[in-house]
């Protein structure tokens, strides 16, 4: 499948890795957010330099364009022109 094919452009990645904790008691909210990152920060210089859009957490908007790589600009010409009021903006688009 081509890069350009879909809106995920990586294809070459041997796995995805997803940093994921749960935990019960709001009191850990900051050290188990601050342990997957760390996890994630570790593991960074490992990775090819994407994201799986579906696995990033909402505060980290910045990324997006990463997830999709040479798609990204025009997917956003896509959006603009199918969805010019933004209706679907619940997720990272």
């Amino acid at each position: 499948v081509a890069a350009d094919a879909t809106a995920f452009p990586q294809r070459s990645s041997h796995f995805v890795m997803n940093v994921h904790a749960r935990w019960r008691e709001p009191a850990m909210d900051k050290a188990c957010i601050d342990w997957a990152r760390g996890v994630y920060e570790a593991t960074r210089p490992y990775a090819v330099g994407t994201a799986y859009v579906n696995f990033m957490p909402e505060d980290e908007i910045d990324r997006v364009e990463a997830a999709y790589g040479g798609n990204y600009r025009r997917l956003l010409e896509i959006k603009q022109r199918y969805d010019p009021q933004n209706l679907f903006r619940m997720n990272q688009n």
